[in-house]
């Protein structure tokens, strides 16, 4: 079920190419993908086995995959959602293709650590204009977060930024090789005016390559690179190109013809590895990229290391993470008429818990009650059933920049209404 979708006509006609390059994938993958799903006349691919959600989870549809593991394939949640680590007791593994496409009632998506990584023309996020931030877990092995912005974990590629990120400008970390189908792309409002608040992006990789839809929508923006790289190819290719629909697209320029305060032109600059070697990911569709599915190779990096931090330069220098709030655990659970208490063991450091609790021990239809301050340590719970059993857990959080992260939830304890 998808929630808060607006697909503006416009944008339909001008994607007619994006989907002809999506059924050239589904000619030349080993699975046979047929379009299955019109979400106001834009065509998605999706393994006919996604195409029926057969259970639903505090407000996550899912499938269980033959590895036993989760996929979650609709999302009725709206605001900050933290996709969980488990989902029926399982480990969640990948997101469906499109799973927030065109959302507008999301604002931020924290991903878990057993996610795997995304193919380059999966749109799970295109298109979402009120999303500020996605935050990955310090643990995942194969995707990252800087400053709010999606990349693999070698950082190697970026794969969306988010569309209310907010700033002027950007730089692209020297160590992308590859930027994906609309990860900067826009929508316009009913106006015909394209949302876009970016102004100036700066790509300082001399083997950075991008997808043809990747800064759709972004017509108010130049794009700066580097004399002799793969973006100085593409973007002289970009600019002859486009005579129609100029509007949508950015201007291209070389580092150094804006003058004043460009970032260096130089090889080398404090940005991420910027080393060769390896695989570069080819522009071109079929290249050499990683897997277009989820749970394909991922992606060659320092397993477990933590991504460059990005200062508000944009120059990536920092080696560090945000480590997750300490765990805290249920003390007590203390039965009344129609009423439970949770006592639980204060943690340091935090800004607050979160209590779930459920008739289901799967928490299915579960409700979510929160507590700011660090120093609580109890609350009730009123206008339950008589006599029914709930089960409780609970976790902690922090926040950061306006942007939440979470602990490991609790062991689920369980109590009996009077």
């Amino acid at each position: 079920m998808k929630r808060g979708i607006r697909i503006g006509v416009k944008k339909v006609a001008c994607l007619t190419g994006l989907i002809a390059a999506m059924l050239l994938v589904q000619k030349t993958d080993a699975k046979a993908k047929t379009p299955t799903q019109n979400v106001n006349g834009f065509v998605s691919l999706l393994n006919e086995e996604e195409s029926t959600p057969t259970n639903t989870e505090n407000g996550f549809e899912y499938e269980i995959l033959s590895d036993g593991t989760v996929k979650i394939t609709g999302c009725t949640q709206i605001g900050d959602i933290v996709i969980p680590e488990k989902i029926a007791g399982k480990d969640v593994t990948v997101l469906a293709k499109m799973l927030f496409f065109g959302r507008e009632d999301i604002t931020s998506v924290y991903i878990p650590s057993k996610v795997k990584a995304f193919g380059t023309f999966d749109y799970i996020f295109s298109y979402c204009e009120k999303l500020k931030a996605i935050t990955v877990s310090a643990e995942n092995q194969q995707l990252s977060s800087v400053d709010g912005v999606l990349f693999s974990k070698d950082m190697k590629i970026l794969y969306n930024y988010p569309c209310s990120k907010g700033g002027e400008d950007y730089d692209v970390p020297e160590s992308v090789e590859t930027i994906c189908c609309t990860a900067f792309a826009h929508d316009y409002n009913d106006d015909g005016v394209y949302l876009n608040k970016l102004k100036k992006l700066y790509i300082h990789g001399m083997k950075t390559v991008w997808k043809t839809y990747s800064f759709y929508g972004c017509g108010n923006m130049t794009i700066y690179y580097k004399l002799g790289s793969e973006a100085e190819k593409l973007a002289t290719y970009t600019n002859d190109a486009l005579e129609e629909e100029r509007d949508a697209y950015p201007l291209f320029a070389q580092m150094g013809e804006e003058g004043g305060n460009t970032p260096g032109g130089e090889e080398g600059g404090n940005t991420p590895g910027g080393e060769e070697g390896g695989n570069t990911p080819g522009g071109e569709e079929g290249g050499n990229t990683p897997s277009g599915e989820q749970g394909g190779a991922a992606p060659s990096g320092d397993n477990g290391s933590s991504a460059p931090v990005a200062e508000a330069n944009g120059n990536a220098t920092v080696d560090t993470k945000i480590a997750a709030p300490a765990a805290t655990t249920i003390k007590k659970l203390q039965k009344g008429n129609k009423k439970i208490v949770v006592k639980w063991n204060p943690v340091s450091d935090v800004d607050g818990y979160e209590l779930e609790y459920s008739n289901s021990k799967k928490f299915s239809k579960s409700k979510i009650k929160k507590v700011s301050g660090a120093n609580k340590s109890s609350l009730t719970i009123k206008k339950l059933k008589q006599k029914k059993t709930y089960y409780v857990q609970i976790r902690a959080y922090k926040e950061i920049d306006g942007i939440k992260y979470y602990s490991d939830w609790s062991k689920t304890k369980k109590v009996k209404t009077k």
